[in-house]
């Protein structure tokens, strides 16, 4: 695709050359870092960290404005406490390692010292019953916090984390081997 004899390149054939290589490196580099940065124990940390920094600032700076509440000037906004934040921010993102854990994606935990990936390889990346319980747990929780059952609601998700559990525990028995 040269153009005009001289030996340059069309501007179809420079953007082609170009969005290739960069989407060819980018897509091999990105998805390798993405998966070891981001789920390794340092991952951990500093994610949970940027979430519960976000999450403190959240109620008044980053709001539209048509989302901000009409108070009167002198009200004084409560922010959470920031060791909160970081616990539920940590628990969360605990809880996503722990689901790529048990898949065939695995988790780098000792990154940067240690490149060994840790999966179990126990469950699809989208397993149906399990997105079925989760559906249904979540489902009845809303219904429970809705009607104020706080402690029902709390009750829900450890007999949703249980039944995931044995789930996980038994899938392969019950199953065979994951095909992802």
């Amino acid at each position: 695709m040269t153009g005009g004899g001289s030996g340059r390149l069309s501007r179809w054939g420079r953007w082609r050359r170009i969005s290739t290589a960069c989407s060819d490196g980018f897509i091999r580099s990105s998805s390798r870092y993405h998966r070891v940065v981001t789920h390794s124990i340092l991952g951990l940390i500093l994610i949970a960290l940027a979430c519960a920094g976000l999450a403190r600032v959240w109620p008044e700076q980053l709001l539209l404005p048509f989302m901000r509440t009409k108070q009167p000037p002198e009200a004084k906004l409560i922010r959470p406490a920031f060791k909160r934040l970081l616990a539920f921010a940590a628990l969360a993102v605990g809880m996503h390692f722990i689901g790529d854990w048990i898949t065939d994606w695995g988790v780098w935990p000792f990154w940067p010292w240690s490149m060994q990936d840790c999966k179990l390889a126990r469950v699809n990346s989208l397993e149906p019953a399990l997105l079925g319980i989760t559906v249904s747990a979540w489902a009845v929780q809303h219904w429970l916090i809705v009607h104020g059952r706080r402690k029902a609601a709390w009750l829900t998700a450890v007999v949703w984390l249980m039944i995931s559990a044995l789930y996980v525990a038994v899938r392969i028995q019950l199953f065979g081997r994951p095909f992802i």
